[in-house]
């Protein structure tokens, strides 16, 4: 193994190893999060790290392999982090916003690694066959498989009009290759679906324009009937989005999250709370939640139930209680890292663990939508009956 030359010119990615290591990347920086061991351990992979010839000039795709060489030492310490050349953040910018071309439907990543799909009720990913729950195995025959949630999502947008090869599987079942088009849209993350004999509220993923969509569409509910809100396959998405959402529950000062910062001299505790004045209000508020609601949407899950506003029901949730962010570099690359641990209004950590929901129910995947209507049914006509007219909430 060769030793480590200053002289010789280092692609953009050592910058972000030697700023992980020295902690002196940003306000929020790897060293205010990892322990000092840790990042001992992870400097002392630096010599192999930038070992001779592996980050030499001549090699066309020496970026990409410090990049997928750095991720890895991440992962060590932090499953969720990820490091972006500077061509690969720039290009998941530009495809972040709500008008794109897409297959509608999100996806998200498991701890393993493992891509699982949540198509959109009307868009162009379910009517391709793809279903909820669904494991998306490689996009163009490229397999997807313990990369990067953000990249892999941006693989599958494109140009309008054109489609994406995408390898699903279904179960145990044989995997299928299926030829989505890709439709120009502007996504919502919140819309008014029919389950059962009852209509929900779906909130489908956390945006920064979740909180306006769900306020303009509760004001289609009669305030005075119990309120359904789905959040069964919400991966997440924003933290903020989700705090916001909550709050329109909430009466103002009510507690909503706590957020952990860093760890040692850094450490910083932020408690977030609703400001809403005059927030909404039902006789009844039932949430719905199964294991793949996840990260923001268990946030504002557990900001409803323990704060007594809300019961959900379905299975114990993902359990994801952490929370992550970009670090910009000066060279345009960035890291993404966890910063911060998320507390919910008991301070009961769930991470790795789930939200248990107040009322567990089993679910077959065959016959899963008809048991979600029958237990639904079953507590309406529990809340109907003990409710008399008059009678105050």
């Amino acid at each position: 193994m060769g030793k480590f030359s200053h002289r010789r010119r280092l692609p953009a990615l050592t910058l972000a190893f030697a700023l992980l290591c020295s902690g002196t990347a940003a306000a929020d920086t790897p060293a205010s999060i990892l322990s000092r061991r840790q990042l001992q351990r992870i400097a002392d992979g630096t010599t192999l790290f930038l070992a001779e010839d592996l980050h030499a000039p001549r090699k066309r795709d020496s970026n990409s392999i410090a990049t997928r060489m750095l991720t890895d030492w991440m992962h060590q310490y932090d499953p969720w982090a990820h490091a972006f050349t500077r061509e690969e953040y720039r290009a998941f910018r530009d495809s972040m916003n709500n008008d794109y071309a897409g297959v509608q439907m999100d996806i998200q990543q498991l701890e393993d690694g493992t891509f699982i799909c949540h198509p959109f009720h009307d868009g162009g990913a379910k009517q391709a066959g793809i279903l909820e729950g669904d494991t998306l195995l490689a996009i163009e025959n490229r397999p997807v498989a313990r990369r990067d949630l953000h990249l892999v999502g941006m693989e599958i947008r494109g140009q309008e009009k054109t489609s994406v090869a995408l390898t699903i599987q279904t179960g145990n079942k044989a995997p299928r290759r299926l030829i989505v088009p890709r439709t120009g849209t502007h996504s919502s993350s919140v819309w008014r679906e029919d389950l059962g004999a009852s209509s929900a509220c779906r909130i489908h993923s956390f945006t920064n324009d979740t909180p306006h969509e769900l306020q303009r569409l509760l004001k289609d509910f009669d305030p005075g009937l119990p309120l359904i809100l789905d959040l069964r396959g919400n991966p997440g998405g924003s933290l903020e989005g989700a705090i916001l959402s909550a709050s329109l529950f909430l009466h103002r000062g009510t507690e909503i999250v706590t957020i952990k910062k860093g760890r040692g001299e850094g450490k910083q505790t932020i408690r977030r709370t609703s400001d809403v004045q005059a927030p909404f209000t039902f006789p009844l508020l039932i949430l719905l939640q199964d294991r793949h609601t996840a990260s923001a949407a268990e946030v504002f899950t557990a900001a409803l139930v323990q704060n007594r506003k809300a019961v959900s029901l379905g299975e114990t949730s993902f359990g994801k209680g952490e929370t992550q962010k970009f670090v910009e570099l000066p060279d345009g690359s960035a890291l993404l890292i966890t910063y911060a641990r998320l507390l919910p209004p008991a301070k009961q950590h769930y991470h790795g663990r789930g939200l248990p929901p107040t009322i567990q129910i089993s679910i077959e995947k065959e016959k899963g939508e008809a048991r979600w209507g029958e237990k639904l049914n079953e507590i309406l006509k529990e809340h109907t009956a003990s409710t008399k007219p008059g009678d105050p909430e």
